[in-house]
């Protein structure tokens, strides 16, 4: 998925400026990014095809970790709410990322994007 955006990390500022800064891991970018319908779902489309590699990986808690760092905060922030086990945790987010992959994948709004269907 060349057309979207790279996988180290992404910033978007959706009140201030209309540019949208990423990383490869040894260089930021920036561009201008309009917030129209298509780049939203062009964006959401990124982020499924992230996810989805990740929780088809031998390991989806430390792909999805590795692939959106944010991940782990999310994830203590719900133990710590919940007070369940780490490994209860990792579990429940994994399933819920998983839900909402199998769900992207039949949104209708990917029939405008010119991409492939997930295997």
């Amino acid at each position: 998925m060349t057309d979207f955006l790279p996988p180290l990390s992404y910033v978007f500022d959706y009140h201030g400026s209309p540019e949208v800064t990423w990383s490869d891991g040894e260089r930021t970018f920036v561009r201008e990014y309009s917030m129209n319908a298509q780049n939203v779902i062009q964006a959401m489309e990124w982020q499924f095809q992230h996810l989805s590699g990740a929780l088809r990986s031998g390991d989806p808690w430390a792909a999805l970790s590795q692939a959106f760092p944010d991940i782990r905060r999310a994830a203590t922030a719900y133990q710590e709410l919940e007070g369940l086990p780490s490994t209860v945790v990792r579990k429940n987010l994994v399933r819920l990322y998983s839900q909402y992959a199998r769900e992207w994948e039949r949104f209708p709004a990917r029939e405008h994007l010119a991409v492939p269907e997930a295997a």
